[in-house]
């Protein structure tokens, strides 16, 4: 971090005495998040603008203050920077820290698996090298400047997770990041209320790989992905990589080899097989995209086992695809969220998982699909049918959870329960039997968490 005067100087404002030799500690946009020395910038917000918290940040200890309106009192005016867009100033100071880091930039986006992305490449980087990575979710056009100014700083390679919210916003993360490597996990339909349709997420998420094309970056390419295969042969210094189709390290592939009886993926390299230690192919997939990334960083083939193989969540399964194996049943709990994308994950796991007995589904409502709700209930109905359930209850009051069971039955599901709440899918679940296999999924507010704590 720089010292106040040089902050001043970036930001066009006139260097007072007694900035030089100030660094801050730290910058927050959070008033509450204040410490003693931080570098406090005034956001105006939606429900609330951070220019009214300017004086108490000055009194909890901050060194100064980036505002676009200087306070009345002149002792707290002094300790201000003037600025016309703090969220721009924000960005001009990202933009000079990364110009000062020597180390390799990284930068993932994805409809899904970010960051489960980010931390297997953090964790197999981190093996060779001082490797940081954005904390949490902070991946957002305000979170990612202050995820690099916080905690880059030492490191030899940073991962930088980029969300959107809108179109622009990943190209415009990506305007002051400045990423040497890059990838998109997958396009599908989330958040399409913000986007319109799949190809809006496309042309969104593509921001990424053409700020890369245009500095001669790195690319790993997914041409597992449909939408994403289209791109194949667009850009040169493309790393191309799929889960069925594998991934080439130190001159042998990487090979997918299906799943285990706990679920999780196993993978062949070099003549052995071994098996991620967490379950899913949703995280396969995520594991796959690590990897390639890990490779055009320079780590060896070694390295991204030994990564991939000892990785623990940072943060607890919590509802992310967990397998709960007990005398009687098999519970694939992925409770913690849903889009079609990932309800089709789910479906190919609880499909490859060696089980004795029935394939059983419990799914609630996925939110936030726009204009086409109740047709990507009804197409992920259709999957489910494809996936060869034995049974498919859908759980919820949400009217499109009646598409769900009709895409479902009329593709030639066998059993379709509809249940308005957690009482009634219980009462359904009474019918499994000795052997049999559960997944439960949908959106956290859809509440199914409850419905897997009743039956763990």
């Amino acid at each position: 971090m720089e010292d106040l005067a040089r902050i001043r100087s970036l930001l066009g404002n006139t260097v007072r005495s007694g900035d030089a030799g100030v660094v801050p500690t730290g910058v927050v946009v959070d008033s509450r998040a204040v410490r003693a020395g931080s570098l406090f910038i005034a956001l105006p917000g939606e429900h609330t603008d951070g220019q009214h918290f300017v004086a108490q940040s000055l009194e909890a200890g901050a060194v100064a203050a980036v505002v676009r309106m200087l306070p009345a009192q002149p002792e707290l005016a002094a300790r201000c920077i003037l600025v016309e867009d703090p969220a721009r100033a924000l960005e001009t100071l990202a933009a000079h820290a990364r110009e000062r880091f020597s180390g390799t930039v990284v930068a993932i986006t994805g409809s899904n698996g970010k960051t489960t992305t980010k931390e297997l490449l953090r964790r197999i980087l981190s093996l060779s090298r001082v490797t940081g990575a954005s904390p949490g979710n902070l991946n957002s056009t305000i979170g990612a400047p202050l995820a690099f100014l916080n905690h880059s700083s030492g490191c030899a390679c940073w991962v930088q997770e980029t969300g959107a919210s809108a179109p622009g916003e990943i190209a415009r993360i990506c305007g002051w990041l400045q990423p040497d490597a890059g990838a998109v996990t997958n396009i599908a339909e989330a958040h399409l209320e913000r986007f319109g349709s799949l190809e809006g997420v496309l042309s969104a998420k593509s921001e990424l790989l053409e700020a890369l094309a245009a500095r001669a970056a790195r690319i790993v390419l997914n041409t597992g992905d449909p939408l994403l295969g289209s791109l194949a042969g667009r850009w040169p210094r493309t790393l191309a990589y799929s889960l069925e189709q594998g991934l080439a390290l130190d001159g042998a592939p990487l090979r997918w080899r299906g799943l285990n009886e706990r679920g999780c993926g196993l993978f062949q390299f070099d003549g052995e097989t071994w098996a991620l230690p967490v379950p899913g192919i949703a995280f396969a997939e995520c594991a796959c995209c690590a990897a390639a990334l890990a490779h055009v960083c320079g780590a060896t083939a070694a390295e991204i086992r030994e990564g991939l193989s000892a990785w623990e969540d940072p943060g607890g399964s919590g509802g992310r695809m967990r397998v709960i194996q007990s005398d009687s049943l098999l519970l694939l709990d992925d409770s913690y969220n849903a889009n079609p994308a990932s309800v089709r994950a789910a479906l190919r796991t609880l499909r490859a998982i060696p089980v004795p007995g029935r394939r059983w589904a419990a799914l609630g409502f996925m939110a936030e699909l726009g204009t086409g709700e109740r047709e990507l209930h009804h197409e992920t109905g259709r999957r489910a049918a494809e996936a060869g359930l034995d049974a498919l209850l859908a759980v919820g009051p949400q009217p499109a959870l009646d598409a769900l069971l009709d895409g479902y039955l009329s593709n030639g599901g066998t059993m379709g329960v509809r249940c308005q709440g957690i009482p009634g899918a219980l009462e359904a679940l009474a019918g499994l039997k000795d052997g049999d296999a559960l997944l439960v999924k949908g959106s956290r507010s859809a509440g199914l968490d409850t419905l897997v704590r009743e039956l763990a």
